[in-house]
């Protein structure tokens, strides 16, 4: 519960710090007021007053709506409301009203949109997928059975979007879900959230909600400037603008154009002259 506080508190942190030096910001007593609003909701989540956190952050939403604001910090807020519904007050259901309820929100830029419904994915899950499996409570024997039906399935997919690695997958997903959910903390999460994304992606006949988002963004996001950073970027990036590209070409948003970059900079793995980025886990 600790570890989940320092998180939170640390993504607000970024938040403030995106909020204030943002690219053309001009400073005015709204926006002092909304910095106000993530200052009283990282005060909150310190204190443990998880509710009043999420009203707040709730509230900054709300009042940001129609406001044009970094794509990241956006980001940011969605991934706190999510993981205070889920890993701090465990309620899956919860998270399933809110992100459904978020999503009839018109404001919503493509990215905020697709995220949103990325998290609603991933509370379906969690609700549907995330009990252990009868005779599995260990995290190794989770996680080598899921990556022994991930990897079975990527050897037999002659192209991406081959159903033909299914049922694979589908194995894969039944140990990696609960993986993920019951053993955020082991070594092996940064991996096993990669493959659920790689799982994700390639599973589009079953994937109604996008949710490799939220799995590929987390590797980003926890284990950034490494190589399997550098890898689940590739696959959103690729993943993105698969998704928005038609007949008449490649029409990915402006909101997800910025916020890929924001992760290809997450991304990159560090060389000796690059400055190490918190790592956000």
């Amino acid at each position: 519960m600790l570890k989940v506080k320092q998180i939170l508190l640390l993504f607000l942190f970024i938040i403030s710090i995106n909020f204030a030096f943002a690219k053309r910001q001009v400073k005015s007593p709204s926006n002092q007021q909304l910095q106000k609003l993530l200052e009283k909701a990282k005060l909150e989540i310190s204190r443990g007053s998880y509710d009043t956190a999420l009203k707040l952050l709730i509230d900054y939403r709300k009042t940001t709506a129609k406001s044009k604001k970094p794509p990241l910090m956006s980001l940011y807020v969605i991934e706190s409301i999510g993981r205070i519904y889920l890993r701090i007050k465990q309620d899956p259901d919860a998270a399933i009203k809110f992100f459904s309820e978020a999503l009839n929100d018109p404001s919503l830029t493509d990215s905020e949109f697709d995220i949103i419904r990325a998290w609603l994915g991933r509370a379906i899950e969690w609700k549907n997928l995330g009990l252990l499996p009868k005779n599995i409570k260990g995290p190794e024997k989770l996680f080598e059975l899921g990556k022994k039906y991930y990897e079975h399935g990527i050897k037999s997919q002659k192209y991406i979007m081959d159903v033909s690695a299914s049922a694979d997958f589908s194995f894969a997903s039944n140990y990696l879900i609960p993986f993920t959910i019951h053993f955020d903390n082991n070594p092996n999460i940064g991996e096993a959230l990669y493959m659920m994304g790689e799982i994700r992606r390639r599973s589009w006949h079953k994937n109604d909600y996008w949710t490799e988002n939220f799995y590929l963004m987390e590797v980003i996001r926890r284990f950034p400037n490494t190589e399997l950073a550098s890898r689940a970027y590739q696959a959103l990036y690729e993943d993105v603008h698969f998704g928005y590209t038609g007949s008449s070409g490649d029409n990915t948003p402006e909101s997800w154009v910025e916020l890929l970059k924001e992760f290809e900079a997450l991304s990159k793995v560090k060389s000796p002259n690059m400055p190490t980025i918190n790592k956000l886990n």
